[in-house]
């Protein structure tokens, strides 16, 4: 549009222009005509002529060649229209095209006359300007072929639904990262209650240390104290003394009834050898073992009577010794089962409980670093980035070439504009030439003027082709098939990003039910 308007203006630019150069040499004509006329008419003896002249007089001197202009233009104007009445059957769009400028410009330059504004004619043209650019527009629009506008069609018909697939990807990509978002969360707060029981449970298993150190404390305390009760009850060290010469004593007992029973034993024997002897060899033998026994019992009741006076000097008996010492050890069992079962039982499971729990939370963590360091999914992401800054470079590459053609084409119309200026300054200096010695229809001044005309053809050519080329690499296929590939390529990605979202969605539900049960 931009390029039609530049376009469009620079033709009314010309056009102004040549009308003002033809008014300007058809008033020249117009004065050069009236002072032939004026020098002829004292040789002129014809009465109608010179009531003609009279009458010519009584008009104003500028309206006629005006008025005369402006019917010329309306008759060309007509004439463009008859063509193009003409040429309504034709598929021409350029010949239609260039009537239809050249009716519209003849319009221009009549109102321009007739309004007598050549000095300010853009209030003018600004109203002819719409129908100029209409009838670009409408051409430039004809100029398409079916062919292409079903292919455009298509193209658009592809980036729709590109974009519609993008957009679906993208619904699912963000329905899929919520309910990501929900599963850690809910993963994390699961954690936090984990880690919340593991640390009352460590402090229960702190409290129960502190209570078994106590427990253990007592128990030493209770030993401390039965074996300070056992040392108080038992005799002193004399006591103790005496009881040990009383198991001698015993021992003595003992060992004296054992040589008596032997003595008797022996006694037997020698009465049984000497029944046939002598009866004062038996008295005697009789006497002998009388004394020995008396002697013997004597023993016997000493030793008994010692030890008659050690059981009564002691206070304790043997039977309640025993008694003292079977309790003690039945209250040291029962004491040392109690400490296995505490250590064994509260302890030890709260100890496998956090083993157990450790060695899941240490899991979890593996888990997740597994996850993170997922070496296939991060390729393929890494090569999608790739990908996808190759594509924005060569779009930023594209951005570049256009920049450097709009710069082409500023440095051009640059150009442009110094050559008509350049034009503007021969124009006037050959109408300033041929006023002062009236040869403006030399052949040299038309042969420059069409050189000139030459030129500005050129040169709006080589702008026209800077401009289609402008506007093709602004909207060519190339930027097109870059755009569907960059289109491809996220699609692409955003399916590679739910797929591994899904995946870690699965594997975080298989990690809550394994760490459940």
């Amino acid at each position: 549009m931009l390029w039609l308007l530049l376009e469009a203006s620079t033709l009314l630019l010309f056009a102004s222009f040549f009308i003002l150069w033809r008014i300007r040499v058809l008033k020249k004509k117009q004065h050069d005509k009236d002072e032939v006329e004026v020098d002829a008419q004292p040789n002129n003896p014809n009465p109608q002529s010179t009531k003609d002249d009279v009458a010519s007089k009584a008009q104003t001197p500028n309206e006629t060649p005006f008025k005369s202009f402006a019917s010329k233009l309306e008759q060309q104007a007509q004439s463009a229209a008859d063509k193009l009445i003409a040429l309504r059957s034709e598929d021409d769009l350029e010949e239609v095209t260039q009537y239809k400028l050249w009716g519209t410009l003849l319009k221009a330059e009549r109102a321009i006359v007739l309004n007598d504004s050549s000095d300010r004619p853009k209030t003018i043209l600004n109203r002819f300007m719409a129908n100029i650019i209409g009838t670009l527009e409408s051409v430039q629009n004809k100029r398409l072929t079916q062919s292409q506008l079903s292919k455009s069609l298509e193209e658009v018909d592809l980036e729709f639904q590109q974009a519609s697939e993008i957009l679906i990807s993208k619904e699912a990509l963000i329905e899929n990262q919520k309910t990501l978002h929900d599963e850690l969360q809910r993963n994390i707060d699961d954690s936090a209650a984990k880690l919340l029981k593991l640390d009352l449970k460590n402090r229960e298993l702190i409290r129960l240390h502190n209570e078994l150190s106590s427990l253990k404390a007592e128990i030493q305390k209770l030993e401390t104290e039965h074996n300070s009760t056992y040392k108080v009850e038992s005799p002193s060290s004399e006591g103790s003394t005496d009881k040990h010469h009383s198991s001698r004593h015993l021992i003595q007992l003992q060992r004296l009834s054992e040589r008596q029973q032997a003595i008797i034993e022996h006694l037997q024997e020698q009465l049984e050898d000497k029944d046939g002897d002598d009866i004062e060899t038996k008295e005697k033998a009789r006497e002998a073992a009388i004394s020995r026994m008396e002697r013997m019992s004597n023993e016997s009741n000493a030793l008994i009577g010692q030890l008659q006076a050690e059981l009564e000097n002691t206070s304790l008996t043997i039977n309640a010794l025993k008694a003292d010492i079977n309790t003690k050890n039945q209250q040291l069992i029962a004491l040392d089962e109690e400490i296995k079962a505490r250590d064994g039982g509260a302890l030890g499971g709260f100890m496998a409980l956090h083993s157990n729990k450790q060695n899941a939370l240490e899991s979890l963590i593996g888990n997740l670093a597994n996850i993170k360091s997922d070496n296939a999914i991060d390729h393929d992401f890494e090569s999608q980035e790739q990908e996808i800054n190759n594509l924005e470079r060569m779009l930023k590459e594209s951005e570049t070439c256009v920049q450097l053609l709009a710069q082409e084409l500023e440095s051009a119309e640059l150009e442009n504009e110094n050559l008509k200026a350049e034009a503007e300054e021969l124009i006037k200096n050959r109408v300033t030439s041929a006023s002062s010695t009236k040869d403006h229809y030399s052949p040299n001044s038309l042969e420059e003027l069409n050189a000139q005309r030459e030129i500005n053809r050129s040169l709006v050519a080589a702008v026209s082709e800077i401009k289609e080329q402008l506007l093709s690499n602004l909207s060519n296929n190339d930027e097109r098939q870059l755009r569907n590939e960059y289109n491809r390529k996220s699609l692409e990605l955003d399916r590679l990003q739910l797929a591994y979202s899904d995946l870690e969605r699965k594997y975080l539900g298989t990690l809550r039910q394994d760490t459940s049960s």
